[in-house]
């Protein structure tokens, strides 16, 4: 087995144990010659389900690291940082920044292109839009 092999096989025993479906990617555009126009749906582009792990890392402040604000701290915002990761084999396209990640709670939105490292696993940062 070469080592392209074995690693495919971890990652998918990693999806495996660890993804869970019930992820939709939806694909947004902006109309052609519109840079500044907001997004739509990408009718170029069908939506997909897929299986992920979604982890949300505990709030924090923009001032500070920690969860709580300090009396010096005025206009606190809450900050969360989310991502999906999830083994793309087998997808039509690679979801991208501005593209739409429906779970059966929330609305998100990909605030950057996915993170790779050479495998097929990517990690997808995202923003929450609505519930």
């Amino acid at each position: 087995m070469s080592f392209a092999d074995a690693l495919a096989a971890a990652d998918s025993a990693a999806a495996g144990f660890f993804d869970t479906p019930g992820f939709t990617a939806l694909p947004m555009a902006r109309p052609e010659r519109a840079s500044n126009a907001p997004l739509m749906p990408d009718t170029s582009r069908e939506a997909f389900g897929f299986s992920g792990s979604l982890d949300i890392a505990p709030e924090f402040t923009a001032f500070t690291t920690g969860n709580r604000p300090t009396a010096s701290d005025r206009q606190v915002r809450q900050i969360s940082r989310i991502c999906v990761s999830a083994l793309s084999t087998g997808w039509p396209w690679v979801p991208r920044e501005g593209d739409r990640i429906r779970t059966a709670t929330a609305l998100y939105a990909l605030a950057a292109s996915p993170d790779t490292d050479g495998t097929a696993r990517i990690v997808m940062w995202l923003n929450r839009i609505s519930a």
